[in-house]
């Protein structure tokens, strides 16, 4: 599961959106790719992919994408929690637009629209296809609109009233279904879960693609145009773009060929001989994470380089030739010193460790390779699982940190084994030793610190938390460890911005796999930053999960 499993950004704006991608591409009958010249899109979530019964096709006529009043299919509750986001200094940026007419049955002359969700909680950002016919009612397509929710959930509460819309889950539209994987220039390019929050405007037009945030990159003989980031783009990702024929845009990150993203050891002999066992990142890494797709440099001249080894390719690979080279000095200050205090090697021993190395990729840019041991001193701090079976079961768990372990109890070894009981008592099968919950360290996927949450003085922190890990759904229990752990880092600045993320969030940067299945899962994630003073931020509301049946309960935060 861990070699196939997608990266996800999780920073949330005011203009964020989810952008649906399939395992198929069919361009339009032209052969055309339609790039409008539409403010800002920001792709995201990519659902699973239509089902065998998933078999009618529907013919779409697109046109340019047009702004329109959306049909009424909202729940009060919905639309309640709406309004009183309006009221905030972030208002919601709630979008439809009509993209195109289908003229195939049977839906024939029905428009074509994408209903952008802007207003949801816990950085949930969703966009629907849908279709309106002439007469009857609305039709929602569920093999292009993700997350569907028919109960409340921590995303609050249901969004649609089920009486004012039909769900299609058998048709599809060819032209927004695209490859799995790419290939260009002799690279491998893999699609991915993505959102780019955080670095659009608001009030642009959220869905769409903006070519003012991208440069052509390549042509592809099937998708054609594919755009990359500009240097304008406050946080590129360094993934190559495709644009749909309804405007929105499916993101591709570069597979590096001698580099496996579970066990980040190079597959690089080094000049000497020698062939390399240590592990490095080909990601920049941010909060619990990685925070872009590939680290890619700039402001190095290959007159900068020297080779020091062979890829297993045969290409190679580059170190800085000078010692005091600004990369290399603001690598060890604000990337492996930071936070490190006195317990950090000196400067000269920091560059013999040839810390960095480089590699120029088939598209011409330089990616940079940072030793593990030297990364930032940010991970997924604490996250502990809790097992609530309705009787004592032998239970096996599994997780995914893409960026792994550094630390486990009981030790991983391959998954967990134990014995659990109603009251969450844990006995380690291998050892028979007990244990109150599961615990890990590590570095999830994809990952830069959400924009919504709360600004809370340092003085209310305690009750802050007490109320919002009780909304989240922990139990006296639970919540008690999370503030032994957590509230003590919070003490040291008269402000803090906080905010918590959930199950989505947590399933992209660490997927879980149970055994049995749980009925309910809950899996909170908080990340924090000291302020000096309050700043402007977006709240959300928090819909407390129900705890039903077999119960999976997990808290973590970000350490930085």
């Amino acid at each position: 599961m861990n070699k196939h499993y997608f990266r996800i950004l999780l920073v949330v704006g005011a203009a964020s959106l989810i952008v649906v991608a399939y395992a198929a591409f069919v361009r339009q009958p032209d052969g055309a790719v339609v790039t409008p010249e539409t403010p800002v899109q920001t792709p995201v979530e990519q659902p699973s992919a239509p089902t065998e019964s998933a078999t009618a096709v529907l013919a779409v006529k697109w046109s340019a994408p047009k702004e329109m009043t959306s049909p009424d299919l909202f729940s009060e509750a919905y639309k309640e929690m709406i309004e009183r986001q309006r009221m905030t200094d972030f208002p919601p940026q709630d979008k439809l637009h009509r993209v195109g007419t289908v003229v195939s049955e049977p839906y024939a002359g029905a428009m074509v629209v994408i209903v952008t969700v802007t207003a949801m909680n816990m950085g949930d950002y969703t966009t629907y296809h849908a279709l309106l016919p002439k007469s009857g009612k609305p039709v929602l397509l569920a093999n292009h609109s993700p997350f569907i929710d028919s109960e409340p959930n921590e995303y609050g509460p249901v969004r649609f009233d089920a009486e004012k819309f039909v769900i299609d889950d058998t048709n599809v539209i060819p032209e927004l279904i695209f490859p799995t994987t790419i290939e260009q220039n002799g690279a491998t390019m893999r699609i991915q879960r993505l959102s780019l929050f955080g670095q659009q405007d608001p009030q642009k037009d959220a869905p769409l693609f903006d070519s003012r945030d991208r440069k052509i990159a390549f042509v592809h003989e099937t998708l054609g145009t594919m755009y990359t980031d500009t240097e304008a783009v406050a946080r590129p990702q360094h993934g190559f773009y495709a644009v749909a024929p309804d405007g929105t845009v499916r993101a591709y990150a570069l597979d590096v060929p001698f580099y496996d993203e579970d066990v980040h050891v190079p597959d690089v002999t080094w000049a000497d001989g020698l062939k390399n066992t240590e592990e490095y990142w080909a990601t920049d890494v941010g909060g619990c994470g990685a925070s872009n797709f590939l680290s890619v440099v700039q402001g190095v001249a290959q007159g900068d380089l020297v080779a020091v080894g062979k890829t297993s390719q045969g290409e190679s690979v580059y170190a800085l030739k000078n010692a005091d080279h600004a990369l290399l000095k603001d690598t060890y200050e604000n990337s492996y010193a930071m936070g490190r205090g006195d317990d950090k090697m000196s400067y000269e021993d920091f560059v013999k460790a040839q810390p960095l190395f480089f590699w120029r990729d088939p598209f011409g840019r330089l990616a940079k390779f940072q030793k593990a041991a030297f990364l930032p001193a940010v991970e997924c701090g604490k996250p502990v699982i809790y097992l609530y079976p309705e009787e004592t079961t032998d239970v096996s768990v599994k997780l995914y940190p893409q960026g792994g372990f550094t630390v486990t109890e009981p030790a991983y070894d391959g998954g967990w084994n134990v014995r659990a009981t109603p009251k969450g008592e844990l006995t380690n099968l291998k050892d028979g030793k007990a244990y109150p919950y599961l615990f890990w360290e590590g570095r999830g996927g994809l990952y830069e610190t959400p924009k919504q949450g709360f600004v809370v003085a340092q003085k209310d922190v305690h009750a802050f938390l007490v109320e919002k890990l009780s909304a989240l759904g922990l139990n006296t229990q639970e919540r008690a460890d999370f503030i032994e752990f957590w509230e003590p880092r919070m003490s040291g600045s008269p402000w803090y911005f906080v905010t918590f993320m959930g199950n989505r969030t947590m399933d992209a940067l660490a997927p879980l796999e149970i055994s049995p299945k749980p009925d309910t899962v809950i899996r909170v994630l908080m990340d924090f930053l000291p302020l000096e003073k309050p700043i402007p931020v977006q709240g959300f509301d928090i819909q407390t999960p129900v705890r039903d049946g077999f119960t999976v309960v997990e808290w973590g935060g970000v350490i930085r």
